[in-house]
Parts: C-alpha cells; structure tokens; sequence
C-alpha cells in the first residue's frame, strides 16, 4: 500500500472515529430496582466531568468508540470456596456448571482452585438514525 493510501485510511479511521451515532441504550439483566438508573460513558469533554449520563432508552448521540465500549460482553469470575463439597464430587467442573446454570466451569492447574464464569452483554445498543460528524 502506498504512502498516500495509509494517509488516506488513517484519515478516514479518524473521521469515523469522530462520527455520532444515534442510538438507544438498554440494560440487560439488570434488576427492577436499578433498571431506570443512568448510564454513564467516558467522554472527552471537560464541560461534562468526562461522562455523558443518560437514561436508559432514551436517544442519544455516541462514538463509535462508546458503542464498541458498551456493547463489550462483560466478563464474571467467582472462585468456589475449596471448603466446597463440589470439590468432593467425582466430576466438579460438571457439578458447579449444574449449580450455576449460565456458566461454565475451569479448574486453575497451577492452583486446583475451580473458577465459574460467564460472559455477557451488559448493554444492548441499538441504532435508530443516521450520524453526524
């Protein structure tokens, strides 16, 4: 690739970098207390502390950047306490994945320790308009 097509890219990368999108926020999984709580995303503007709070559902305007930030799968790790009677059973990676339905179950090999995990979105976010630069 040429000098001038990596300057051009670059530029373009940083142009859509810069592009707002509108859209919609929404909770997932949250529960009904919290539910109309406001979200907060880092911003760059120090008029607003370097956040923009919104509730959820409501039209705003985000970066590419903020809407790859809030989309990201949010990753839990619970370590089983090792005084656990899972650790007993004949397959204890099977049992804890039976005990918390949603995750999946690894055993750290340096430490024996049994680790359930999920991976989920935190947010849903969804388009509902153009941009604008």
């Amino acid at each position: 690739m040429s000098e001038k097509n990596k300057s051009n890219k670059e530029s373009d990368d940083d142009k859509s970098a810069l592009k707002r999108f509108k859209v919609k926020v929404h909770r997932v999984g949250m529960d009904p207390e919290n539910k109309d709580l406001p979200i907060s995303v880092d911003t760059c503007n120090p008029a607003t502390g370097g956040k923009l709070r919104f509730s959820p559902g409501t039209v705003v305007e985000l970066t590419l950047t903020q809407i790859d930030i809030l989309s990201r799968p949010q990753e839990t790790n619970i370590p089983l306490d090792e005084g656990s009677g899972i650790y007993e059973a004949s397959n204890p990676q099977k049992l804890a994945e039976k005990y918390y339905p949603g995750f999946s179950a690894r055993r750290d090999p340096a430490t024996g320790i049994i680790w359930i995990t999920k991976s989920e979105p935190l947010y849903i976010v969804e388009r509902v308009g153009g941009f604008t630069a």
